[in-house]
């Protein structure tokens, strides 16, 4: 057998290393998962964990995680990430556009086929404080969608050229926030269970780590150019940046238009009346760790 070269040694540890955390991650969501279809422990701690949260409703804290869930809609999401990999494509980063769409095309597809699954409802109707979406509860698209562009937005522009590391800390702390803040309104809201957040988080995690790590493989050995000449001129550019921003903010604002609040809180609930809310609409919920079916 021919001997392992000293060089090898930090690749190989790189990539159990990643193995390791995609399989972890995978086995975190079919974890959560079996927890929501047989309603177990993990899923019955939901009802409280979510009325602990509702406690909290404010006014102001309402209208900022309205703006994060709004944010963080699938339709704002697609139009984010059809910015984010035309932008990559006009500036030559092509492969990592490539990147960004395949990853958001898969955990869109994953994330729906999860949903179709385990056909989990949703908190009942009377606790959400804006629309509620008729597709299934889990996994949280919203908090699967966020990571999944967070951490991709992240991963690009931690590679930009003059990055310092205090600058890598700043993108990677508001990259976390971003995602954090849109997992947390689904809940906060009323339209999502936590552990619908939590399947959400777990499969984004194992899908960014096997696409970033193929790209990271593909880029090391593939032959060829993994850059491109930016397309036109530097002024061009920035217009096209320019012009793409307003039509994103655009779909931003016809998204708040179409899922407005329904109502705001007039003070914060205290845990023991949320919860209290929640057992009059739901009696075997708190046994069973899931709603009734919103009503079609």
């Amino acid at each position: 057998m021919p001997e392992r070269r000293p060089s090898d040694l930090p690749r190989a540890t790189a990539v159990a290393a990643v193995a390791s955390l995609a399989l972890c991650s995978l086995a975190g969501f079919l974890l959560v998962m079996r927890a929501v279809v047989t309603t177990s422990a993990l899923a019955a701690y939901d009802p409280q964990v979510a009325a602990l949260l509702r406690a909290f409703r404010t006014p102001p804290l309402t209208r900022v995680l309205w703006a994060a869930t709004v944010f963080g809609d699938p339709r704002s999401m697609w139009a984010v990430a059809a910015v984010f990999v035309l932008l990559l494509v006009v500036w030559g980063r092509r492969a990592e556009a490539v990147l960004v769409g395949v990853t958001m095309a898969a955990g869109s597809a994953i994330g729906d086929a999860a949903k179709v699954a385990t056909h989990r409802p949703r908190p009942p109707a009377s606790l959400a404080i804006i629309r509620e979406p008729a597709s299934a509860s889990f996994p949280s698209g919203h908090a699967l969608a966020s990571l999944l562009l967070f951490a991709l937005l992240a991963f690009v522009l931690w590679r930009t050229a003059g990055t310092t590391a205090m600058r890598r800390v700043a993108i990677a702390a508001v990259c976390a926030l971003g995602a954090f803040l849109v997992a947390l309104s689904r809940v906060y809201l009323g339209v999502h269970w936590p552990t619908d957040v939590l399947g959400g988080w777990c499969l984004a995690a194992a899908l960014v780590t096997v696409t970033l790590s193929a790209y990271l493989a593909w880029e090391r050995h593939a032959p060829g150019p993994k850059r491109w000449r930016p397309v036109a001129t530097g002024r061009v550019r920035l217009g096209v940046a320019l012009a793409l921003a307003c039509v994103a903010l655009a779909v931003l604002i016809a998204g708040a238009a179409a899922d407005p609040l329904l109502r705001e809180p007039a003070r914060p609930l205290s845990t023991r009346d949320s919860y209290k809310s929640f057992a009059s609409v739901s009696p075997n919920a708190s046994s069973r760790g899931i709603g009734s079916p919103r009503a079609r």
